[in-house]
């Protein structure tokens, strides 16, 4: 119990770091590895925050009245209420998401989750534990097979707000679709894990990033670079 490692890939590499930042699971490990967590840390959602419109439109709080209205979980406390949740069968719950596509991530909740990740980061909230953290050269392989007319919408969302000045790094002759394969890489992966590397270094944790390049024989020329998943 005095020398744990937490480990997690993609959804567990988020879960990762938003458990360095949660005063809740404050000394119960003294090591961290995050696997290509896609993260974005200027949109970690507040849990009244509505939720960008090319997402869902809606509050994480509203989809999680919808989630208890659908299995008709209703209660007069907190308390009951969580425990009527987690009396769900967990196939019942992969049901559910497959039929209605709703995302659930870590929120800013105030209680396991205090502030905005970049933020907790920035001051210090994670305990200064020997820390590694990576990502893929080419993390956006998982929106690549998607219908170019899904793509198009998908740009949209992903690049709602943003401005010229803020994709000129990306002004090379690509198309909005290219451009927003290329930021949803960077935005989701690349740039987050080395934003919370650098803060994890500041503060003088033991901290080592890496990068996958690797193709798999059959695949090697023919694809832009190592696919999530693939360290």
């Amino acid at each position: 119990p005095g020398n744990v490692t937490i480990f997690g890939h993609s959804a567990g590499g988020v879960a990762v770091n938003f458990l360095l930042a949660s005063p809740r699971a404050a000394g119960l490990f003294h090591r961290a590895i995050a696997m290509g967590s896609g993260v974005l840390i200027d949109r970690t959602t507040h849990y009244r925050r509505t939720q960008p419109r090319g997402l869902t439109g809606l509050s994480s709080e509203s989809v999680g009245e919808e989630f208890a209205a659908h299995f008709g979980v209703r209660a007069a406390d907190d308390a009951s209420l969580a425990a009527a949740l987690r009396r769900i069968p967990w196939r019942d719950i992969v049901a559910y998401q497959q039929e209605v596509l709703r995302p659930f991530n870590p929120v800013v909740d105030g209680t396991v989750v205090v502030d905005d990740l970049a933020r907790e980061f920035e001051r210090g909230a994670p305990p200064a534990v020997p820390y590694i953290g990576g990502a893929n050269s080419w993390e956006w392989n998982q929106i690549a097979d998607i219908p170019l007319i899904g793509q198009w919408f998908l740009a949209g969302a992903l690049l709602a707000g943003l401005d010229d000045a803020d994709l000129a790094p990306f002004d090379d002759q690509w198309t909005r679709i290219g451009v927003s394969q290329r930021w949803f890489a960077e935005g989701l992966f690349l740039a987050p894990t080395r934003y919370l590397a650098r803060q994890m270094a500041r503060r003088g944790a033991p901290t080592w990033l890496y990068r996958t390049d690797y193709q798999q024989t059959a695949v090697r020329g023919r694809l832009p670079g190592s696919v999530h998943g693939l360290e």
